[in-house]
Parts: C-alpha cells; structure tokens; sequence
C-alpha cells in the first residue's frame, strides 16, 4: 500500500512522494544458502559423522564416488534428515525423506513441488554464506535487531574445508542434481 507524503526542501519547495507502507513485513524469514557441494559436504561431516558416530559413517573427503552415489540418497541422521534436497526440505510440501531425496523432473508432480519450492522461498530474505558483506547488509536492513551480527565472521570461525573430496566424488554430487535425483 503506498502513501503519499510531503516533505519541504531545503529551498522552501514543498515536493510530493509516495511511500511504501512498510508496516506489513516483506519477508516472512531469513535463509542462508550455500554452494551445493559446501552445503552436503558440511552436513555430511556433522549430520552423519559428528552427531551419528555410533554407526561409524565415514567423513566426506574419506568417501568414494561410489560411495557418494550410493549413501547420499539414502543416508538420514537420528531425525530422519538426509543431506540432498534441503531446500526441498525446508521448504516443500512434503517432510517424508525418500520422496524428498527422489524428487526428480521425471516425477509428475515435481513442477507443482518446484513451484512450491520457490513460492515459499520468495517470501525469504535470502543472505548467502559465501557473500558475508551483502549478506550483513541484508541482514542489517531486514532484521535491525541484528545488527551485530557478523557473517563474515561466523563464517570464518565455522567454515569447512570441502578440499579433501575428489574431483570425481564432487562430479557424482552434481549429478545427483542433475540428473534424477535432485541435491538442491
């Protein structure tokens, strides 16, 4: 809803504006991204590793490309969550993990699902880890009550290193979203 304003300048002239009534929010969260093979590669390493290290779940960089292929659609932690798909995850329809780990454009009703996808991650402030400087100004504008935080430094003190994995194993992660079985 925009409002029409007025304000006197500084040589006596009166001009007119119009102004977004920004009583309503904008966003209704914030989300962080982050590069595909970052995101697996630190969830993988805490999900399946830290947190599950009663089934002895080898680290990322300690897996094969067959490996990769063969555990990561179908690996869940103690909650049920796999590493592939978060944003399907977070914020799709659906919270049941094999269909979440299959979602594939082959599906039929993976357009309605995309759809939903992005319906409801355009209603986010989006900050991505990997551009801090923006993302703290972003942050700063749409939650002021933030303002001291710091992801650049967040970033730096909890950044995970994805350079033990293989060329090979970081081909077979992208495919999984290429082709089938989509690692959003």
């Amino acid at each position: 809803m925009r409002r029409t304003h007025q304000l006197e300048l500084a040589k006596g002239q009166t001009v007119s504006y119009h102004k977004l009534d920004d009583s309503y929010p904008f966003f209704d969260c914030i989300t962080n991204i982050r590069p595909t093979i970052d995101r697996v590669v630190s969830c993988w390493n805490y999900r399946m590793t830290v947190e599950m290290d009663t089934l002895h779940l080898p680290s990322s960089d300690s897996l094969t490309p067959k490996d990769w292929n063969n555990l990561l659609p179908v690996a869940m932690d103690k909650h049920n969550n796999g590493c592939n798909n978060e944003y399907a995850r977070i914020f799709g329809s659906t919270a049941h993990e094999s269909e979440i780990n299959s979602l594939s454009p082959s599906k039929p009703d993976f357009l309605q699902e995309f759809e939903n996808i992005v319906s409801r991650m355009s209603r986010c402030a989006i900050v991505h880890i990997n551009r801090c400087e923006d993302s703290n100004k972003i942050l700063h504008h749409f939650v002021p009550w933030m303002s001291m935080a710091d992801k650049c430094g967040t970033h730096e003190k909890n950044s995970n290193s994805t350079g033990g994995l293989s060329e090979e194993a970081t081909e077979v992660i992208l495919e999984l979203e290429l082709h089938g079985r989509i690692v959003i």
